[in-house]
């Protein structure tokens, strides 16, 4: 279960780091969703979604916002800044 939650993680990470959240204004960031295995459809609860910004070779992301799923593996992300 430790693999299926790191690798639902890193989906979630790499779909919000597509995204141009962070640029010149401010702005504010929504993301709602369930995070569910793959293989079952059953909830994953207890899951950790980040919201990070920046980052590049030689720098690591900068954390900002996380929230974790509930009982039903839902997820609601809201965060206002720049």
């Amino acid at each position: 279960m430790v693999a299926t939650r790191a690798s639902c993680m890193l989906v979630l990470l790499a779909l919000l780091a597509g995204c141009s959240l962070f640029g010149e204004e401010d702005r504010t960031v929504t993301a709602t969703g369930q995070v569910v295995l793959a293989e079952t459809g059953e909830p994953i609860s207890g899951l950790s979604i980040a919201l990070k910004r920046g980052g590049g070779l030689a720098t690591p992301p900068i954390l900002v916002h996380t929230v974790q799923t509930g009982s039903g593996g839902r997820f609601s992300l809201r965060y206002e800044g720049g």
